[in-house]
């Protein structure tokens, strides 16, 4: 695996798959979650999420542990490309980052208008490393705040699910196809996502054999 240098401005270091540079059917695929947030320890001693927080969350869920945010996620790219075969596959195929860059006091804390806007550079940081053929945005809330997209975002699928599509220049020479989809908290349901994530993925390919 490519060793990536971050620059001191992205504190949680995204989580990379083994196998992201082969992506899902050749398509490279960046998942951005919105945050990360301090809990107990069983003793009732606050933790707070260190700078490999994200990849050592994922290798704990990939151990046995579950996350329900994680699953669902799986659980919708598992329904929406057949090429995957298992959740190993799945988490080692694509990238994933927390956009917010700094720990939420708890759950029910909400990144505040400073924390949207001092995110994104390491946001594009993180990308331009990464170099995904498209990017999945969890969260309506996030897609609210993120910064004027080069691509107007378009309606270009409905079915249970809207898919919405826009495109950001995190290099000089292509815009990256980036889609927004729902955070996958209780009120989510994979079923209902897997066909809109199915077309992403379809889009995302094309364009890319497109440019090629």
């Amino acid at each position: 695996m490519t060793e990536r240098r971050y620059p001191d401005s992205v504190y949680f270091r995204p989580w990379e798959g083994s196998n992201y540079p082969r992506g899902i059917s050749g398509c490279k695929v960046l998942l951005v979650a919105e945050s990360c947030y301090t809990w107990e320890d069983e003793d009732g001693r606050k933790k707070v999420p260190d700078t490999l927080h994200v990849p050592t969350m994922v290798q704990w869920h990939l151990d046995g542990n579950q996350m329900h945010i994680l699953s669902k996620i799986e659980r919708t790219f598992l329904a929406a490309a057949p090429s995957l075969s298992s959740t190993n596959d799945f988490w080692n195929s694509i990238a994933l980052h927390e956009f917010v860059q700094r720990p939420m006091e708890s759950r029910s804390h909400r990144p505040a208008a400073k924390d949207w806007r001092q995110s994104w550079v390491p946001f594009q940081a993180v990308a331009r490393q990464l170099s995904p053929d498209c990017v999945f945005i969890l969260g309506y809330e996030m897609w609210k705040n993120l910064r004027l997209e080069q691509e107007k975002e378009v309606l270009v699928f409905a079915a249970e699910e809207e898919l919405w599509r826009c495109g950001y220049s995190f290099e000089s020479t292509h815009t990256t196809p980036t889609f927004r989809i729902h955070h996958p908290s209780r009120a989510y349901q994979p079923d209902a996502w897997a066909p809109c994530v199915r077309k992403a993925l379809e889009l995302a390919t094309d364009r890319n054999r497109g440019a090629g």
